[in-house]
């Protein structure tokens, strides 16, 4: 079966849940290998990025205060969504731990250290 790569993307799949989810999934992690900015920030200003750009579209316009709200609600389900799935995607890089550790699970310190594809947020 042949993929065709013009379609994997479209105006159409980003404006549904799923596809706006996976594509601030991509942009917040393509921000933070490429800028190496281990944060949640990219995540977040992403999310309403996408959200505020699909009310501009569908509304063609942001000056109503509900749209503006909405959208704003939007994004913040956008980016609890895609930080689910970045949480699960990223166990997947995660050694099985066998023993008790002092740490808490996924207790970690943000910085300036190396930031890979798929490591939580």
């Amino acid at each position: 079966m042949e993929v065709d790569l013009q379609k994997l993307i479209t105006p159409e799949s980003v404006a549904t849940y799923s596809g706006a989810s996976i594509a601030v999934w991509a942009i917040t992690n393509t921000l933070r290998t490429l800028l190496n900015w281990n944060s949640r920030w990219p995540a977040f200003l992403s999310s309403m990025l996408v959200s505020f750009m699909g009310s501009y579209i569908v509304n063609n316009t942001l000056n109503d205060v509900v749209v503006l709200f909405i959208s704003f609600i939007n994004g913040c389900l956008l980016y609890l969504s895609s930080l689910g799935l970045q949480t699960q995607t990223g166990k997947s890089l995660e050694p099985i731990q066998t023993g008790a550790t002092s740490e808490p699970t996924g207790a970690k310190e943000f910085g300036k250290e190396k930031v890979e594809w798929r490591t939580p947020w």
